[in-house]
């Protein structure tokens, strides 16, 4: 009988004992966080195509070499030139138009007519606003409505070249950027259709006025 006790008494104890180390409280959940990595870089093989744009990250931190080409000859048509524009900067340059190669200035004419006069009036661009890295002009266009003055990076400054590779853009960042691209390039357009607006308008009428020579507008 005594055993029998003593067995209950220690039963209970070891139960109070483990009673006393319960502690009620909430019971976070925890979130499952997936990282993607890029496919482990492979000393062994060349620069190569892949499947995910994540596994070009591998590259991170390796140069690569830029092997020599040559600019396109100035006024030569883009459509015989095939040194595509492929190096672009995060931020717009200005290129300076080289006005003393008649075949890369860029005017817009057009006909003026007053009560007593009538004749042309054209202005003339001096800068090129372009996101080219390094950006070397050879063609301008002769259609005033298209406004095109296409430009590439300049092979002497980026041409037989080592480059570092920085990081990789793709997706939402990449889309992110070239929007911002195409919104300031948009802006600085309707900036110039409204001067030439403003320009016309103010010598409707009035061909002979002088207000608007000699006048250099900055975008």
């Amino acid at each position: 009988m005594k055993v029998k006790i003593l067995f209950f008494i220690l039963f209970i104890n070891s139960v109070q004992f483990c009673y006393s180390q319960i502690s009620i409280g909430k019971i976070e959940k925890k979130i499952d966080i997936l990282v993607l990595k890029p496919e482990p870089y492979d000393s062994l093989k060349n620069l190569t195509w892949q499947k995910s744009n994540i596994d070009y990250k591998q590259y991170i931190g390796l140069q690569f070499y830029l092997p020599p080409f040559s600019n396109p000859q100035i006024g030569s048509s883009p459509r015989y030139n095939k040194t595509k524009l492929f190096l672009f900067s995060t931020k717009p340059n200005v290129l300076i138009i080289d006005s003393t190669q008649n075949i890369l200035r860029f005017r817009e004419t057009w006909s003026q007519t007053s009560a007593r006069k009538s004749g042309n009036k054209t202005i003339e661009y001096d800068k090129i606003y372009t996101y080219a890295y390094n950006p070397f002009h050879y063609y301008s266009s002769k259609d005033s409505y298209a406004r095109v003055k296409v430009n590439i990076s300049n092979n002497e400054s980026v041409s037989n070249r080592y480059f570092t590779l920085l990081g990789v853009l793709y997706e939402d960042e990449l889309n992110a950027l070239l929007q911002k691209m195409k919104s300031e390039l948009s802006n600085k357009d309707t900036k110039i259709f409204e001067i030439i607006k403003q320009y016309r308008k103010d010598l409707f009428g009035n061909f002979e006025s002088t207000i608007w020579e000699n006048v250099t507008i900055q975008l």
